[in-house]
């Protein structure tokens, strides 16, 4: 277990980490500074969901509501430890952000279906966190049900195609095509 921790912090960059704690502390400038050097360092698989988490992190804005984001994100992709109770601070939170960090659980779990996963997807109504929530899905089930993944993002870019995430979507996916 600690051997793929330290392979997720060598994965992505020291910056992403630092921005994510920063965040959680709620030193939003600091934060912000950060995931901007987060993104140049970047991947293009991880620019993409920095694309994503800049937005998301610039629409709720609360201090609960960042603490409680940066925490998920911190275990989402550095293995953090969270505890449980973190969604019960979001009290007044929007359903479609709870949702969404319910989504990022059921995304670390082992064993959880694709159906399982999108049914959290079926429940949102915010296009930003559908398609940051439909490429996360894209990661972890490509290899199993490409199929499905393809035709999850594809509908996506088909259903809002005027958006700027269905153009990140897009490169996404011209992104996996060249690997």
């Amino acid at each position: 277990m600690l051997y793929v921790i330290s392979l997720l912090v060598f994965l992505y960059s020291e910056s992403f980490l630092n921005s994510l704690l920063a965040f959680k502390n709620f030193d939003l400038e600091k934060g912000d500074s950060l995931l901007n050097v987060a993104f140049f360092e970047a991947d293009n698989f991880l620019k993409n969901d920095i694309l994503l988490i800049k937005e998301i992190l610039a629409r709720y804005r609360s201090k609960e509501e960042i603490k409680t984001i940066a925490e998920y994100y911190l275990r989402y992709y550095f293995g953090d430890s969270l505890k449980d109770a973190s969604l019960d601070r979001l009290k007044e939170a929007k359903s479609d952000l709870t949702n969404y960090l319910k989504l990022l659980d059921c995304l670390l779990e082992e064993g959880k279906s694709f159906r399982t996963c999108k049914n959290f997807i079926d429940t949102m109504s915010d296009t930003l966190l559908i398609f940051h929530s439909s490429i996360l899905m894209f990661k972890k089930f490509h290899r199993t049900q490409l199929t499905e993944c393809l035709e999850l993002l594809n509908d996506l870019i088909r259903k809002y195609p005027q958006t700027p995430y269905s153009e990140i979507a897009s490169g996404y996916l011209g992104t996996i095509k060249f690997r």
